[in-house]
C-alpha cells in the first residue's frame, strides 16, 4: 500500500481541465506543474466534489 501525501494546488495554476470517461468510469483530469492529475469516480464523493467546486471555480 502506498503512503498518502497532500499537495496544495492553486486553482489559478491548473490548466487543461477536462471531464471524460476512462474504461466506462467518469474522470476529471487537469495539469499542474507539468504533471497530470486524474480522479475517477469511486463512490466516495471526490469526483462529485471536484466536478461541483473545481470546475465551477475554473470556469468563473
Amino acid at each position: 500500500m502506498l503512503g498518502t501525501s497532500t499537495q496544495n494546488i492553486p486553482i489559478k495554476e491548473i490548466t487543461d481541465i477536462k471531464e471524460d470517461t476512462y474504461y466506462g468510469w467518469n474522470r476529471i483530469s487537469f495539469k499542474f506543474a507539468d504533471k497530470t492529475y486524474s480522479f475517477l469516480y469511486s463512490g466516495y464523493g471526490e469526483f462529485d466534489y471536484l466536478k461541483e467546486h473545481l470546475m465551477t471555480e475554473i470556469m468563473a
